[in-house]
């Protein structure tokens, strides 16, 4: 006969086998599932460290070249230097005296003047203060005296090279700078008088003020261009009466005009 105990027995372990089994295949699953979730959760965080190191980077470039535009579109002091080309009107003035009367003689002349500039400015936030030393050479038409007593030409007046020194102050409006200037102008003159009948040829270096003003627009912070305009009034050629002929010539002055443009460098 079959021993029922023993069947019993056999199919209790069976179940108990089965039941550890299957609790086993779980925990592996478990394990699977966990790992499985692990590893995605680190995938998303590591693409979410990529978007936001890549934000980082676009941001920090936008930054920096909005710095570099908000840098080039302010004005820069230091050192510079620069060449100009100017149109000079001179105008003369001269008294002219014979026995009968005293007239009044005004003549000009139109001269192209290039020029080479050399200056420092000192930047105070928007405030400007400096100075520029300037040479030009003057090339163009002098002035004739025409004497209204005799009705000849009995003088020529030339202007040749000249000097400036003057200091600036200003206003700097972003990258545009509007400035003036006051300063000293030393130029070199060439006087052929005609003496009764005779050419005189003196040349002089006559001193004046100059009175000016422009606007000059900077940009890359290494380059500028301005135009500019300056007045020399009333610059002295003769305090003393000369005596050309008959006639008597006084109070000869020469008012200059000048208006430039240019550009340059600065360092």
């Amino acid at each position: 006969m079959v021993d029922v105990k023993k069947i019993v027995i056999c199919f209790c372990i069976l179940n108990i086998s089965c039941a550890y089994g299957n609790n086993k295949t779980e925990d592996i699953n478990e394990d699977v599932e966990q790992e499985d979730l692990d590893e995605i959760d680190g995938n998303a965080e590591q693409e979410d460290n990529t978007k936001n190191s890549s934000t980082d980077e676009t941001k920090d470039s936008k930054s920096d070249n909005t710095k570099q535009e908000n840098g080039s579109n302010k004005a820069v002091g230091g050192w510079y230097s620069g060449l100009d080309v100017k149109y000079v009107q001179p105008k003369l003035q001269v008294k002219e005296t014979n026995s009968d009367s005293t007239l009044n003689y005004n003549a000009k002349g139109n001269l192209i003047s290039p020029s080479m500039t050399l200056g420092y400015d000192f930047l105070f936030d928007k405030l400007i203060l400096g100075g520029e030393c300037n040479v030009a050479f003057n090339f163009g038409s002098s002035m004739d005296y025409n004497s209204k007593t005799y009705n000849q030409n009995i003088a020529k007046i030339t202007k040749g090279v000249n000097f400036v020194g003057a200091i600036k102050v200003g206003v700097a409006l972003g990258s545009v700078v509007v400035y003036g200037k006051v300063g000293g102008d030393l130029s070199k003159w060439k006087y052929d008088w005609k003496l009764d009948d005779k050419t005189n040829t003196e040349k002089k270096y006559k001193a004046g003020m100059l009175y000016g003003g422009g606007i000059e627009k900077q940009f890359m912070n290494h380059f500028y261009m301005r135009t500019e305009f300056s007045y020399s009034p009333n610059i002295t050629h003769d305090s003393t009466s000369k005596k050309v002929k008959d006639c008597k010539l006084s109070d000869v002055k020469t008012n200059n005009y000048q208006i430039s443009i240019g550009g340059g460098y600065r360092f």
